[in-house]
């Protein structure tokens, strides 16, 4: 069998057995024809811009106090690499105002190991980090429990960092309708 097509073969199969559905295109959209939904691929990386004011502060904050690794800079934007994901900071010419609570905008990190996220709040807590909103575990007792804390940006971004004792939580757990602070 042609390799391309055995390939192609591999795949469908592979999704039909685990239950996931690659699509053949009548437009060729690759060289194997298919075409991928969002969740059908794992080699992908999140991207995330955001506004900042003052770039000397969002560095001192993102490389020293979070530990984010720097990569490309222009006059207009700094690109971070935070976990294992892209974040850019695009210059704005005024400070942010703050907004009134943690919704609805905020990013952050999901910890999958307890050890790490333990070693983050310390590594934060050793530097003197200001929590806007303090260590928590939410829901406790629960399928969904989690610890969770956010910390706020020189630039008023709110970042949430947290720990689900459940890894099954984290994408799952539908029947469960809590989210956020409800």
């Amino acid at each position: 069998m042609d390799t391309i097509l055995q390939d192609v073969f591999l795949l469908l199969q592979c999704s039909k057995n685990d239950e996931k559905l690659f699509y053949i295109s009548t437009k060729s959209t690759n060289a194997l024809g298919l075409t991928l939904m969002i969740n059908d691929t794992t080699n992908t990386l999140f991207h995330l811009a955001f506004p900042i004011h003052d770039f000397d502060l969002a560095k001192r904050f993102y490389l020293e106090q979070l530990g984010c690794k720097l990569g490309r800079e222009s006059e207009h934007a700094l690109i971070f690499q935070f976990g294992n994901h892209q974040i850019v900071a695009h210059k704005i010419d005024t400070l942010l105002p703050m907004q009134q609570g943690i919704y609805p905008r905020h990013f952050g990190l999901i910890f999958l190991e307890k050890a790490e996220f333990d070693a983050f709040v310390h590594h934060l807590t050793k530097q003197q980090m200001q929590f806007e909103v303090p260590l928590k575990t939410r829901f406790p007792q629960s399928k969904i429990e989690h610890q969770s804390f956010f910390i706020k940006d020189p630039s008023n971004n709110l970042l949430e960092f947290k720990y689900y004792t459940h890894a099954s939580a984290i994408f799952g757990e539908q029947e469960l309708k809590r989210i956020g602070e409800s």
